[in-house]
């Protein structure tokens, strides 16, 4: 039999031929949708890493932004140590030439207080042998 001119045949393989093109369309179709989907699951990993790499960058940065803080308090720390340092320094210059000072001072009035007593002392021999010596003959 023939219908508009095709055999029965010829419309079995051009129905195969159909059904090839349909089937390998269909196959074709499911492969693409396959992977689009798994890049769609491998990008869901990808954006949930780039968050929490983000969370994590924000976080360091607060803590780099809390170290600075900490490190500038620290200098300042540093600082105010050098400057009473610096008195400290300078007060016990000046404390050292008071004592100096004062050292001098007593050795020079000790000095002066031992050649009193030579000097009373001799006085007083000199005294005491006038006593002596008219209250002996008299």
């Amino acid at each position: 039999m023939t219908v508009c001119g095709k055999s029965e045949f010829g419309k079995d393989a051009e129905m195969e031929r159909w059904a090839k093109k349909v089937f390998t369309l269909t196959v074709a179709i499911f492969v693409v949708a396959l992977v689009a989907g798994c890049e769609e699951e491998q990008m869901l990993p990808d954006v949930r890493k780039c968050r929490l790499i983000a969370n994590e960058n924000r976080h360091l940065q607060e803590q780099l932004e809390q170290r600075e803080k900490e490190i500038e308090r620290q200098k300042g720390l540093v600082d105010k140590c050098r400057q009473e340092k610096k008195h400290s320094e300078q007060q016990t210059q000046e404390n050292i030439k008071d004592l100096v000072d004062d050292a001098v001072k007593n050795f020079e009035e000790n000095v002066k207080l031992r050649q009193e007593n030579d000097e009373l002392k001799a006085r007083i021999k000199e005294l005491e042998a006038k006593l002596k010596g008219p209250a002996g003959q008299g």
